[in-house]
């Protein structure tokens, strides 16, 4: 049973996204297995949109933090940027 349910919202044309799911995201996957469970979702499309708009509400994040990647862990943890320590962290709390 996965201990960590994650969403990436991220963008294709976004280069601290590409390196967020080619080079952050693997190791975790290899590290944590079955018991790290990530979707991705595509803010350039509309249906992505309105779910990262809904996040923005939801976790209350600040104008000056806005973009992606923008990864939000078990709902109750928003991490706006690519800080591969910072997940990590998040992970093993």
């Amino acid at each position: 049973e996965a201990v960590a349910h994650a969403v990436l919202f991220y963008s294709p044309t976004c280069g601290h996204c590409e390196y967020v799911i080619t080079e952050v995201i693997p190791p975790l996957i290899d590290q944590y297995g079955k018991q790290f469970q990530i979707i991705g979702i595509d803010v350039s499309q509309e249906g992505g949109s309105a779910f990262y708009q809904a996040a923005i509400q939801r976790f209350a994040i600040p104008e000056n933090r806005l973009g992606v990647p923008t990864l939000v862990i078990n709902d109750e943890t928003c991490i706006v940027g690519y800080r591969e320590d910072e997940i990590r962290r998040v992970l093993q709390s």
